[in-house]
């Protein structure tokens, strides 16, 4: 507790105890109701060591030990965490606004707790052929509608003639155009080409026509 500050052999124990991770809890930091916290700034608090040098060794002492543990501590919670596959956002706040953070930290682990991992044979369900259950009633009325159909194919018409739904279906199709359509207009775009490619050569040999006569001038000049 206080009391004991700037004496031999001693140190700044109100600093470190609010610091401490342990104490933390709020079932434990009620017991320290009591406890007189000094605060001072980093400028006091170095003009107060250097000002007594025996308490200074003790106090650098204390504070290399605390950061350690505090290290090793929290490495420790960070891999625990790690393989249960939750990730530690607990506050890092000092003093008394760190406890009740259990609350938000169980809540946060659960939200962020990863998805299994499907693989391969995880999928492997999927493949295999399934049956799919019919009811019963589905497959009477399945049962009558074929049963239906049938008695409308066999009944004769007013014709005489027994109703036959591909005959209708059929009777709307478009014929597709003979072979002989199709020879004689393929004939008649071949004919077409040829004609222009025609007219392409002998525009050609104009053109080469008038060159050789217009370099038999440039000759006799």
């Amino acid at each position: 507790g206080g009391g004991h500050l700037l004496t031999s052999g001693h140190f700044y124990g109100e600093d470190f105890l609010l610091n401490n991770e342990a104490l933390r809890k709020p079932y434990i930091t009620l017991v320290l109701t009591f406890l007189h916290v000094l605060v001072i700034t980093k400028a006091t608090f170095e003009s107060v060591l250097a000002s007594h040098p025996e308490v200074a060794a003790h106090v650098r002492k204390a504070f290399v030990t605390y950061t350690v543990m505090r290290g090793i501590i929290r490495h420790a919670e960070m891999l625990k965490h790690k393989r249960k596959g939750t990730i530690n956002f607990e506050s890092t706040a000092q003093g008394p606004e760190a406890s009740g953070g259990e609350a938000v930290q169980a809540e946060e682990s659960q939200s962020l707790h990863p998805l299994p991992r499907r693989t391969m044979r995880s999928h492997d369900h999927l493949k295999s052929p399934t049956t799919v259950p019919v009811r019963r009633s589905s497959d009477a009325s399945a049962t009558g509608a074929m049963t239906r159909s049938a008695s409308l194919r066999s009944a004769p018409r007013r014709g005489g003639s027994v109703w036959n739904p591909r005959a209708r279906a059929t009777a709307f199709r478009p014929t597709p155009p003979r072979a002989s359509s199709r020879e004689q207009l393929n004939a008649g775009r071949r004919e077409q080409l040829e004609a222009e490619v025609g007219g392409l050569m002998q525009q050609v040999d104009q053109a080469e026509d008038a060159l050789r006569i217009r370099l038999g001038m440039l000759e006799d000049l």
